[in-house]
């Protein structure tokens, strides 16, 4: 998904490599193929969890195995279903997500994404430092991406965007999804449009 690479080329950058390093806990949420999560775990993060609903993790488990010997640290795969409560829910200081707010999900995904992101960043040991990243490609105002915004709000979650990024900045990174030149450059194209927010614990 051109999100994910976008996603990835924003921890690329020095305050983010950073923020991977310091990290206790790297959560990603609906990771699919893994490839955020496991980006992390290759940029510094010493403790990632990869999490999907349970008859999604079997890419994830074989891409984390496939990676292990990149990794900086441990990646574990759990499942995971947004807005249940959950003990075994894992608490993250920095929560990644990249395209998980879409209506083809369902109806009330962005409230669920949102409860469950809330959730998570309050149950980290110093909540208002605790973080998420949410990449998205925006398909329109009137579907999920405005409930997962108005639900942040009502939950108490302030969003800030993050800086566009250009087309050729974003090549390196799609050229590690795709082989060939042209597909890497159109990737690079797509991630372009994909906006990134910061979000925190306001109240």
């Amino acid at each position: 998904w051109p999100a994910a690479v976008r996603l990835v080329q924003e921890l690329q950058t020095p305050t983010w490599r950073q923020r991977l390093r310091a990290s206790r806990a790297c959560v990603e949420l609906g990771s699919g193929t893994g490839a955020v999560g496991l980006a992390a775990s290759v940029l510094g993060a010493a403790n990632v969890v990869l999490t999907d609903l349970p008859e999604l993790l079997e890419t994830c488990e074989r891409n984390a195995a496939r990676n292990a010997a990149r990794a900086a640290g441990t990646v574990t795969c759990a499942p995971l279903a947004w807005g249940e409560a959950d003990a075994a829910e894992p608490a993250g200081d920095l929560v990644l997500m990249s395209d998980c707010v879409n209506s083809i999900y369902g109806v009330g995904i962005g409230r669920r994404l949102a409860t469950t992101l809330g959730r998570m960043l309050r149950k980290a040991p110093s909540p208002r430092d605790a973080v998420g990243l949410w990449a998205q490609t925006f398909r329109g105002e009137a579907t999920a991406e405005r409930e997962f915004l108005r639900s942040c709000a009502d939950l108490g979650l302030a969003l800030r965007e993050l800086p566009a990024r250009a087309p050729p900045e974003l090549a390196a990174t799609s050229r590690g999804v795709y082989a060939t030149p042209t597909d890497a450059d159109d990737l690079a194209e797509q991630a372009a449009t994909c906006r990134v927010f910061e979000v925190r614990v306001a109240r």
